[in-house]
């Protein structure tokens, strides 16, 4: 293939997508609006949280760092945010009965700045919970050095931590309490007692085996529409990003966006052979639809570079798929977050 006349088609694409395709993660890191780091997570605005979980339930603590205000948000017991100066500084996320240690990380990943880092060892305490550190460049220029003194949460400017509180029979996590600092405001119970190495902020999830044609596993089914859904998310913030470059792409980027279309190609098939349990219908029409969307943008999109970029037709068509594929994995995602995953 002439590469030259790659180029341009990569360039012309550019042109089209990216007037609707914004990824967070080209915008985290190409411009200085903090806000796209923390979205409803640590540092977050209150207005933003707020403008998806709505008003707080109880503003009882909103001067106390260790509580904070109550919200009432689908898919938890309770959730409490403690803010100062409109921004997020302490979040609490109480399970209606209890997640897995991993599954407890996927959900505190939520909340948490994009750009967090490891910041060390996880570590079990003495009352079986285990505290992960972590750091957020983001998040030291969010908040001051003095602002991490007035609270006594120890650390240095921008880091974090998570902290999973057992529940009751101490089997599962029953609480994520998320901060900044190192956990230096927490009672003498929490003393440090043994180190961990297997579980961290950043950990990636292992693959979930996809549930079966017919499965009322409901757990099973939530966490692989969970980790198919933030799949094909990813890969629509990459092909953003990739078709960003235009004619500056790389031989080994345009691999990697022919892998995406690929990767588009197959995820009806991955939709269809689930079957969603009774009551989550709308989860499962919203991860398919954008599943043949994005299969149907591929195709439009391949066929497009096929033939040398000559009809613009199959442009327009692609980008009226992603952009549905893109609001459909949005109501997914949301769904999933109602229902706690």
């Amino acid at each position: 293939m002439n590469v030259r006349y790659r180029w341009q088609r990569v360039a012309a694409l550019a042109l089209l997508l990216l007037t609707f395709l914004i990824p967070v993660s080209a915008a985290s890191a190409q411009t200085t609006d903090k806000q796209d780091a923390f979205g409803v997570g640590l540092g977050g605005s209150q207005e933003t949280f707020e403008a998806k979980y709505n008003a707080p339930t109880s503003k009882s603590g909103a001067n106390d760092f260790a509580k904070g205000v109550q919200y009432k948000v689908s898919g938890y017991k309770s959730v409490f945010v403690y803010w100062h100066g409109g921004y997020s500084a302490h979040i609490v996320l109480n399970a209606t009965s209890g997640w897995s240690e991993k599954k407890a990380v996927d959900i505190a990943n939520r909340f948490l700045p994009t750009d967090v880092q490891d910041n060390g060892q996880a570590t079990e305490l003495s009352d079986k919970s285990v505290l992960i550190p972590g750091h957020s460049d983001a998040l030291g220029k969010r908040f001051s050095a003095k602002t991490y003194k007035t609270y006594g949460v120890g650390g240095d400017q921008g880091d974090l931590r998570v902290l999973l509180i057992p529940n009751k029979s101490g089997s599962e996590v029953g609480t994520i309490d998320i901060a900044i600092g190192a956990g230096d405001e927490l009672s003498g119970s929490t003393t440090q007692t043994a180190t961990k190495t297997t579980t961290k902020t950043t950990t990636q999830e292992t693959p979930t085996p996809k549930a079966k044609k017919g499965s009322t596993d409901e757990a099973t089914y939530l966490k692989t529409v969970r980790k198919n859904v933030d799949d094909l998310q990813k890969s629509v913030d990459d092909f953003s990003t990739l078709i960003a470059k235009g004619s500056n792409i790389t031989d080994a980027e345009y691999k990697d966006l022919i892998g995406i279309l690929t990767q588009w190609l197959a995820a009806p098939s991955d939709a269809s052979a689930l079957t969603a349990p009774a009551g989550y219908e709308d989860l499962q029409q919203a991860y398919e639809g954008a599943a043949n969307d994005l299969s149907d943008a591929s195709l439009n999109l391949t066929n497009y570079l096929a033939n040398g970029g000559k009809d613009q037709s199959l442009l327009t068509e692609a980008s009226a798929k992603l952009k549905s594929a893109k609001s459909e994995l949005q109501q997914a995602d949301q769904l999933l977050t109602d229902a706690g995953y």
